[in-house]
Order: C-alpha cells, then sequence, then structure tokens
C-alpha cells in the first residue's frame, strides 16, 4: 500500500512540475513581450540615454527573476495547501467529531482575519477598496 502511495506522490509531484513550467514559460512570455512592446513606445530620447542592448539584458533578467520568484511562490503555495488538504484528511481519518470542531472554529476565524487586515490588502492591489 505505501509503494502505491509513493508512486502516486511521484507521478502528481512530476504533473506539478510539467504544469507549473508550461504555465510559468505562457507567463514569462507574455510579460517579456509586454515590456518590449512597452519599451517600442518610447521616445527617441530614452533610447539614446541607454544602449538597446543594455535594455534586452535587463528585461531579460527582470524576467527571469519574476520567473523565479513566480516559482517558489507557486511551489510553496500547493505544498501549504497540499500539506492543509492531508492534515485535514488524517484529522478526519482520527477523529470527525474533532475535525468538525476545528472547522468551525477556523471558518469564522478567517472571516474575522480577512475583515481585519482589509484595509491593509486594498493598498497592495492597482485598484483600491
Amino acid at each position: 500500500r505505501m509503494v502505491c502511495v509513493q508512486i502516486c506522490s511521484m507521478v502528481l509531484g512530476l504533473l506539478q512540475d510539467v504544469l507549473l513550467d508550461s504555465g510559468l514559460d505562457i507567463l514569462s512570455d507574455r510579460l517579456q513581450l509586454a515590456l518590449f512592446e512597452s519599451l517600442l513606445r518610447q521616445d527617441a530620447i530614452f533610447f539614446d540615454a541607454q544602449l538597446p542592448s543594455e535594455l534586452v539584458t535587463q528585461v531579460t533578467a527582470d524576467v527571469e527573476k519574476v520567473r523565479s520568484f513566480m516559482r517558489t511562490l507557486t511551489t510553496d503555495t500547493v505544498e501549504i495547501f497540499a500539506g492543509i488538504f492531508g492534515s485535514v484528511v488524517e484529522l478526519i481519518r482520527v477523529s470527525p467529531e474533532v475535525c468538525g470542531r476545528v472547522v468551525m472554529t477556523m471558518v469564522p476565524g478567517f472571516i474575522i482575519l480577512g475583515m481585519l487586515l482589509h484595509d491593509e490588502w486594498c493598498d497592495f492591489g492597482p485598484r483600491r477598496c
């Protein structure tokens, strides 16, 4: 039984990596295209101040930094949610009654936390609340 769990874990991990890499490739291509399009809209004075080769190098480096950050963020997020899901499944298996109590106390706690942090979260986005 543990062998099946290990094989499933390996297959799902591989699937996660493949989907994550393909998604990040698409996002980084779109970002790079948007950055190059914004460079093309600049005035001629902008290009007099900086060499085009330096701009291309900077755009490529910036896209790679964003891609690396997004990979780390996405991987960490998936691992966190997988851990939470696994903990809830194990808690249900051990004691469904305790699990129900935990969930019933966590949901209102998250709602209250969201209400308390609402103003701070609104300052980060492009749209203000």
